[in-house]
């Protein structure tokens, strides 16, 4: 839920920054939230019901006599999905530059500050690399 949080914060800010009479931005920007919300809410789902009982997420004395869904396969989606967002989140911005009224330079300099931005994805999908191959939580 924070990182859907946080995704959102930065999507309303582009929406007061860029979003103002732009129709393409509108749409790919509803696109985005709507993909944002529609992962975040079921993955925090799969996550605190993902065991039977419930306790077994947390208490692996549990976790031999129920069962979980392949928590290492959730990880690895949820972080391909995640990095898929911040993609989108970081470059949605980048072609509203190119019509405002400044010099290019500056409208090369603030591209770039987003794309750099947007290289912040590889540390949720090694994060998720990781969390998948332990096998920690494997029945």
């Amino acid at each position: 839920m924070g990182m859907m949080c946080t995704k959102l914060s930065l999507l309303l800010l582009y929406r007061r920054v860029f979003g103002t009479g732009q129709r393409q931005f509108n749409i790919l920007w509803w696109i985005t939230v709507s993909l944002v919300v529609l992962y975040s809410i079921p993955s925090l789902g799969f996550i605190i019901f993902g065991c039977i009982p419930v306790q077994a997420a947390w208490d692996f004395v549990l976790l031999r006599t129920g069962h979980c869904i392949d928590i290492p396969r959730l990880f690895i989606a949820h972080g391909i999905i995640n990095a898929f967002t911040d993609i989108l989140v970081f470059l949605l911005p980048i072609p509203t530059i190119r019509l405002v009224s400044v010099k290019v330079e500056r409208r090369l300099l603030v591209s770039i500050l987003l794309a750099i931005g947007s290289l912040y994805v590889f540390a949720p999908i090694y994060r998720s690399y990781q969390a998948g191959g332990s096998g920690h939580y494997a029945n």
